[in-house]
């Protein structure tokens, strides 16, 4: 029950805040699939040295291939949070925070929420919008896409801890197939979406790459960046070892960023890092010289021209298939 009630308060929020957006004028594009329009967005960070985000690069900075093959890029929008001078364009963000609450220990679980708080204290922008997300067994939506802080670190505040401290096999699924749902669901939404999900290292299990690879595909679909926290490496910092191809991979197929045992003590300053790089990013747009609609997946490479910078995208996506591009009338 409690994940069918999860999906229905998510698609309600995602159906309402569609049609806020849809008030004005939108022209779908191939990144959203199903329209005979070709062009392709992308949401591109691009880090100095000390990860801060770069502003003022041009068109020429950037070149993109598609499986290889040098596109010509249509259009780069620099895209800040909130007002700012010298900008060219302000834009909502859309940020989904989400507490896997298996196996994470209580003051564990209470160090994350606290991060959260902050995150949502310093780095929500007039407009952004945030959703709270817990995991169990069950997925359940605390709170569905909101401007509102107070109503935001309420739901965190509300995330309690289990008294579960191992994975089932069952909830290393529900995890997967959370995550993919979620992808799903947010795809129409335009503007930049990050999924910050703090977890401990799902159990390996036999269709683990499976699962993952599916779920990335999903996010990526619908360009989400996911940001992976792990909760259990805050309790074995001198652990050499730790297989955590679930997280790393779901953050690095995503364009987001692995962090385990930046501080012994705090999340803090990880979602500080999420916060920092997403003030400001470039939205790209192009039209693949590959017109097929052969529906398989397209890698992506980007690059900066310029020496010493980290840059930062989604690594791909599917072309729509032939079935599902809807030609307009001439």
């Amino acid at each position: 029950m409690k994940t069918l009630r999860m999906w229905t308060w998510l698609l309600i929020g995602v159906v309402a805040t569609v049609g806020v957006a849809s008030a004005a004028p939108f022209q779908q594009t191939a990144g959203q699939f199903g329209v005979e329009v070709a062009a392709v967005q992308t949401d591109i960070l691009v880090l100095d040295g000390d990860g801060r985000p770069v502003a003022g690069l041009t068109r020429s900075d950037f070149e993109i291939y598609e499986d290889g093959v040098k596109q010509e890029i249509d259009d780069l929008d620099l895209i800040e949070a909130g007002a700012a001078d010298g900008v060219t364009n302000v834009t909502r963000r859309r940020f989904v925070l989400i507490v896997n609450r298996l196996g994470a220990r209580p003051l564990v679980l209470a160090r994350a929420k606290r991060a959260l708080e902050v995150f949502v204290n310093e780095f929500l922008a007039e407009g952004d919008e945030a959703m709270v997300i817990e995991i169990e067994y069950s997925t359940t939506v605390l709170q569905t896409f909101t401007d509102s802080k107070e109503l935001t670190i309420r739901a965190i505040r509300d995330i309690t801890p289990l008294n579960v401290s191992t994975f089932q096999h069952t909830a290393t699924r529900q995890i997967y197939d959370s995550l993919e749902r979620l992808g799903q669901l947010l795809e129409p939404l335009p503007g930049r979406k990050v999924v910050i999900f703090l977890s401990s290292e799902p159990n390996l299990i036999r269709e683990g790459v499976f699962y993952i690879r599916r779920t990335v595909n999903a996010l990526n679909q619908s360009n989400t960046t996911l940001y992976s926290l792990d909760l259990d490496l805050l309790h074995r910092p001198f652990l050499q070892a730790v297989d955590a191809s679930g997280l790393s991979g779901l953050a690095t197929g995503t364009g987001g960023r692995y962090f385990f045992t930046q501080s012994r003590f705090s999340f803090i300053p990880a979602v500080r890092t999420i916060g920092e790089e997403n003030r400001r990013y470039y939205l790209l747009t192009y039209t693949p010289t590959n017109h097929a609609h052969e529906g398989k997946y397209r890698q992506i490479e980007i690059r900066v021209k310029r020496p010493g910078f980290e840059v930062k995208a989604r690594p791909g996506y599917f072309a729509p298939a032939a079935s599902e591009v809807i030609i307009a009338d001439r």
